[in-house]
């Protein structure tokens, strides 16, 4: 048995020891969440990146403004055809309102299709911006609309409210996609004017101004045409 002084010595010894080793406890957890304090805060998500129209990968561009038309058609209420066709270089599509060939831009209501020619795209994107044949298929595409809705007749005020339309489906685009910077671009003016040349001849259509003043008061205001035919409800 230990003589009680050595006990008492032994005693206060390893209170010493366990008070040291708390100590050292505490401090390795202060460090601990001292360094957790201290570290970084996750990166940033990744930057997406949003996709444009190349105007050289034509049939990229084709499948982008055809989703685009969709997605406006679908919120907007409108009709859409009941299939997009893209002509390759030399190449020709018996349709049901004649052959369409590469240099085509058009909409047959026999058989409610949209035809464009890669040839009429690349011209479209050297004449007016790459965003030019998109603004003509949406136009091809607004002659389908009013074929749903009964107008069924040719002349100016047909071709200025198909004119109305893809320009409201432009400001459409320009809208949920800013980071296009699109808005205040010029080509939607000379690219309508220029597909309607190709549809029938220079100088015959009407000029779009007047269309795309109309399409800044939204796709309503297209309806103004006709308004004996709501173009919405199809």
């Amino acid at each position: 048995m230990l003589a009680p002084r050595r006990l008492a010595l032994v005693l206060t010894t390893l209170a010493v020891v366990a008070s040291a080793l708390l100590q050292g406890c505490g401090d390795q957890q202060g460090a601990a969440s001292t360094r957790a304090s201290r570290t970084a805060p996750p990166p940033p998500a990744p930057r997406v990146e949003e996709t444009a129209p190349s105007g050289v990968r034509l049939e990229d561009d084709f499948d982008l403004y055809q989703e685009w038309i969709d997605g406006f058609a679908r919120r907007s209420d409108l009709a859409l055809p009941s299939e997009w066709n893209l002509l390759e270089s030399g190449e020709r599509m018996p349709t049901g309102c004649g052959d369409a060939t590469a240099r085509s831009y058009l909409y047959c209501p026999a058989d409610n299709q949209v035809y464009a020619g890669e040839t009429m795209m690349s011209s479209l994107v050297d004449h007016d911006g790459v965003m030019a044949p998109g603004i003509g298929l949406a136009h091809e595409w607004a002659h389908a609309v009013q074929a749903r809705a009964g107008i069924t007749t040719a002349g100016p005020a047909v071709e200025e409210q198909a004119d109305c339309i893809a320009a409201a489906w432009y400001d459409d685009v320009a809208h949920n996609h800013p980071a296009l910077h699109l808005v205040g671009t010029p080509e939607v003016g000379p690219a309508l004017t220029d597909v309607g040349a190709a549809e029938h001849g220079s100088g015959t259509d009407p000029a779009p101004d007047a269309a795309i003043a109309a399409a800044h008061r939204g796709i309503g205001a297209c309806s103004d045409y006709f308004p004996e035919r709501p173009l919405t409800g199809h």
